[in-house]
């Protein structure tokens, strides 16, 4: 079997004077992108994970209590609330780091 052949290494490597240097507001961009995809990514699963369990957990409620039915409403509904609002919070911190991005 021929290895000569492998796309992985390079024919020709750049030399060190051709790479050129880190320029730091291209990494304070970079690292503010990653950022913001992680904030709002995050933000968004954990607000999802967090709206489905107090649902369930409502519904395994009523289920066995239906008399507190409109009592528990208004506990869900509180529920739902918090866990948008850190989904809310990470949209903000993604927006910032947006800025940074820009600016």
């Amino acid at each position: 079997m021929n290895n000569s052949s492998n796309c992985f290494v390079p024919l020709n490597p750049p030399k060190e004077e051709e790479m050129g240097t880190l320029d730091p507001k291209m990494l304070v961009s970079a690292l503010a992108a990653l950022g913001a995809g992680l904030a709002i990514g995050l933000g968004a699963i954990g607000s999802g994970i967090g709206i489905g369990v107090v649902s369930g957990k409502y519904l395994e409620s009523v289920a066995r209590q239906p008399e507190l039915q409109s009592k528990l409403t208004t506990y869900l509904i509180i529920g739902i609330v918090f866990c948008e609002t850190v989904t809310l919070y990470a949209f903000v911190v993604a927006m910032l780091l947006y800025t940074k991005i820009a600016g």
